[in-house]
């Protein structure tokens, strides 16, 4: 069971929300945490709109109307298709995390 809690907090106490991620029982290092509120000050809208149309192509894979699919964020990706999700840094700086097909689109879609 995974266990997703994403929301905004006001972490400098100047009433601007930034998004915030946790994953009960999971190192809160991993990428996929900080995949989900990757959003580099662009705001809440954005990830709304980057999260529906990465689920969109979620359901594409699902029904294999398209093999794979790269969910690029602004620092972080996500290279998807039914065998695993690679979750990757755009400058190879840290390792890769993977996680199985129907374990990411649980999270995104919580």
């Amino acid at each position: 069971m995974i266990n997703v809690k994403f929301s905004w907090i006001d972490m400098w106490k100047d009433g601007s929300l930034e998004p915030h991620c946790s994953i009960l029982n999971i190192n809160e290092d991993l990428n996929i945490t900080h995949f989900l509120i990757d959003d580099e000050g662009l705001g809440i809208g954005h990830l709304q709109k980057w999260i529906k149309n990465g689920l969109e192509e979620i359901d594409k894979i699902s029904k294999k109307e398209i093999s794979e699919y790269d969910m690029w964020g602004q620092t972080l990706g996500a290279l998807i298709s039914l065998d695993k999700v690679t979750i990757y840094w755009g400058d190879e700086e840290y390792p890769d995390d993977y996680l199985e097909f129907d374990q990411f689109k649980i999270i995104l879609s919580n």
